[in-house]
């Protein structure tokens, strides 16, 4: 494999847990460019003062990253519009709130958030 390959081919990171709507779901990592794209969707959305936009778009990303149990994304089984009339936005939040940490945090991190 060229340093090139290396460097383009995607780290293989174990999925971690996470508690999200009373359950324990594994979460998969997404790309440095997916997260990008969804925070400058998520200003574009809050400088229009759009709720409905935002609510659909935080709940794609938790869709997208939480796992089935057959490791696969929750958005294959379940629609953006199927969660939103099944849970309160204070929950899909506390779910974004999760995955976002998931991605962003070391593992000595999450295992130091998860004591305390």
């Amino acid at each position: 494999m060229s340093l090139k390959q290396a460097l383009l081919t995607p780290v293989n990171l174990a999925p971690v847990t996470v508690t999200a709507f009373d359950a324990e779901f594994k979460v998969q990592r997404l790309a440095t460019a997916r997260l990008t794209e969804f925070h400058a969707r998520q200003k574009e959305l809050q400088a229009a003062n759009d709720g409905e936009g935002l609510n659909q778009l935080a709940a794609g990303l938790v869709l997208h990253s939480l796992l089935d149990e057959n490791g696969n994304p929750m958005i294959e089984s379940v629609t953006i519009d199927e969660l939103l009339a099944a849970q309160p936005p204070v929950a899909i939040n506390a779910a974004l709130t999760s995955v976002m940490q998931a991605n962003y945090a070391t593992s000595e991190g999450l295992e130091d958030a998860k004591k305390d």
